[in-house]
């Protein structure tokens, strides 16, 4: 059965200054949350700075277990219970054949895309409560074998079988789990992976920002699950 509507009163989101990140925190400000993200350029923090005053920025790179540590602690020391934590920064690498990869290309892809997420949520698990929603933001690529995606297919496979795993590990009495593929929209990653697009022929990632927090707010889903928005 469909479990109980979330409240979103406090909300983390990593990747935060640009692209979807960047929408759904002036979203979930705009709604009154209080909102963290997570990000590692300055000239990004600034922008979002001024647009959104109200929003609290930890400078980092989520790769790091320095930065994912110093989160955790300062949650810790201010007694923040989160409602609602998003895994949306990603890295998508070259689009080539995985044989053409470099290791360390696909070591830093797998990292941002799976190390990261599951060392954030790891460490601020105590920060949850049953009725936080941990969303893990993937790709239409998990849904069949692709070729000249690398390491950012096998890290979005990896990265659902991580999110199924910590709900089905949860359980009921956990924190709910919902797996978001957000479709086509216009961003900088989109416009890497697909040069020859016309960006006007895919959804602004405002609108895909909107829908997500719709269906994360509606709570009709089971933790695990994963849909399309």
């Amino acid at each position: 059965m469909p479990e109980s509507t979330p409240s979103l009163a406090t909300a983390l989101v990593t990747g935060g200054t640009r692209g979807l990140g960047r929408e759904l925190v002036l979203a979930l400000d705009a709604a009154g949350a209080r909102t963290w993200t997570v990000a590692r350029r300055r000239r990004g923090i600034e922008a979002l700075g001024r647009d959104v005053p109200g929003v609290t920025v930890f400078q980092g790179d989520l790769t790091s277990r320095g930065t994912t540590a110093r989160i955790s602690r300062r949650f810790a020391k201010d007694g923040i219970s989160l409602d609602l934590l998003i895994h949306n920064a990603g890295l998508l690498g070259p689009r080539l054949p995985l044989a053409q990869w470099s290791r360390k290309d696909f070591d830093a892809v797998m990292a941002a895309n799976v190390s990261a997420p599951f060392d954030l949520t790891r460490r601020l698990l105590p920060r949850c409560h049953a009725g936080t929603v941990i969303v893990f933001v993937s790709s239409g690529v998990t849904t069949a074998v692709r070729t000249d995606w690398g390491a950012y297919q096998v890290s979005k496979v990896a990265m659902e079988n991580l999110a199924e795993t910590f709900a089905k590990e949860l359980g009921a009495a956990g924190p709910r789990v919902l797996i978001v593929d957000p479709g086509s929209m216009r961003t900088a990653m989109r416009a890497a992976a697909y040069p020859d697009e016309e960006p006007i022929s895919v959804r602004p990632p405002s609108v895909v920002a909107e829908k997500m927090l719709t269906l994360v707010r509606g709570g009709g889903w089971k933790s695990g699950e994963r849909v399309v928005v």
